[in-house]
Protein backbone atom coordinates (compact mmCIF):
# COMPACT_ATOMS: atom_id res chain seq x y z
CA UNK A 1 0.00 0.00 0.00
CA UNK A 2 1.27 3.38 -0.52
CA UNK A 3 2.76 5.71 1.63
CA UNK A 4 -0.15 8.14 2.93
CA UNK A 5 2.11 10.67 3.41
CA UNK A 6 4.40 10.75 0.26
CA UNK A 7 3.33 10.00 -3.62
CA UNK A 8 5.71 7.21 -4.26
CA UNK A 9 4.99 3.45 -2.97
CA UNK A 10 6.59 2.29 0.32
CA UNK A 11 9.34 -0.01 -0.14
CA UNK A 12 6.92 -2.88 1.25
CA UNK A 13 4.58 -2.26 -2.19
CA UNK A 14 7.60 -1.90 -4.37
CA UNK A 15 8.55 -4.93 -2.74
CA UNK A 16 5.22 -7.21 -3.31
CA UNK A 17 4.68 -5.60 -6.64
CA UNK A 18 7.51 -7.00 -7.85
CA UNK A 19 8.09 -10.60 -6.08
CA UNK A 20 8.04 -12.39 -9.43
CA UNK A 21 11.04 -10.34 -10.84
CA UNK A 22 13.54 -11.58 -8.19
CA UNK A 23 12.81 -15.10 -8.12
CA UNK A 24 13.30 -15.22 -4.83
CA UNK A 25 10.43 -16.42 -1.97
CA UNK A 26 8.47 -13.22 -0.62
CA UNK A 27 10.27 -10.99 2.10
CA UNK A 28 9.05 -7.77 3.68
CA UNK A 29 11.52 -5.34 5.00
CA UNK A 30 11.31 -6.39 7.87
CA UNK A 31 12.97 -8.99 7.40
CA UNK A 32 15.89 -7.20 6.32
CA UNK A 33 16.08 -4.82 8.77
CA UNK A 34 16.85 -8.93 10.63
CA UNK A 35 18.80 -9.84 7.89
CA UNK A 36 21.51 -6.72 8.58
CA UNK A 37 21.09 -6.70 12.45
CA UNK A 38 21.81 -10.64 12.82
CA UNK A 39 25.17 -10.26 10.20
CA UNK A 40 26.17 -7.23 12.28
CA UNK A 41 26.13 -9.06 15.53
CA UNK A 42 28.02 -11.93 13.59
CA UNK A 43 30.60 -9.64 12.50
CA UNK A 44 31.18 -8.05 16.20
CA UNK A 45 29.07 -5.17 16.45
CA UNK A 46 28.09 -4.65 19.72
CA UNK A 47 24.25 -5.37 19.71
CA UNK A 48 23.91 -1.79 21.89
CA UNK A 49 25.02 -0.28 18.72
CA UNK A 50 22.97 -2.59 16.72
CA UNK A 51 19.82 -1.85 18.74
CA UNK A 52 20.75 2.03 18.42
CA UNK A 53 20.76 1.58 14.43
CA UNK A 54 17.43 0.26 14.90
CA UNK A 55 16.58 2.73 17.12
CA UNK A 56 14.80 0.94 19.74
CA UNK A 57 13.87 2.11 22.78
CA UNK A 58 16.12 0.93 26.01
CA UNK A 59 14.98 0.78 29.30
CA UNK A 60 16.38 1.16 32.79
CA UNK A 61 18.57 3.60 34.65
CA UNK A 62 21.38 3.61 32.23
CA UNK A 63 19.21 4.76 29.76
CA UNK A 64 18.39 7.58 31.52
CA UNK A 65 21.71 8.72 32.24
CA UNK A 66 23.66 7.39 29.01
CA UNK A 67 23.10 10.59 26.64
CA UNK A 68 25.81 9.33 24.04
CA UNK A 69 24.73 9.74 20.50
CA UNK A 70 26.67 6.71 19.34
CA UNK A 71 26.84 8.03 16.11
CA UNK A 72 30.70 7.48 15.46
CA UNK A 73 29.68 3.83 16.96
CA UNK A 74 26.59 3.48 14.25
CA UNK A 75 28.78 4.98 11.35
CA UNK A 76 31.74 2.68 11.64
CA UNK A 77 29.33 -0.37 11.99
CA UNK A 78 26.75 0.54 8.67
CA UNK A 79 30.18 1.31 7.26
CA UNK A 80 31.47 -2.37 8.29
CA UNK A 81 27.61 -3.67 7.16
CA UNK A 82 28.25 -1.69 4.12
CA UNK A 83 31.28 -3.29 2.83
CA UNK A 84 29.96 -6.81 3.58
CA UNK A 85 27.35 -5.83 1.27
CA UNK A 86 29.67 -4.60 -1.39
CA UNK A 87 32.01 -8.00 -1.73
CA UNK A 88 28.54 -9.91 -1.59
CA UNK A 89 27.25 -7.93 -4.74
Amino acid sequence: MPSPIRQTPSIDHALHKNEAKFGIPPFTPHDLRRTAASHMTGMGVSRLTVSKILNHVESGITAVYDRHSYDREKRKALDKWGDKLTKIL
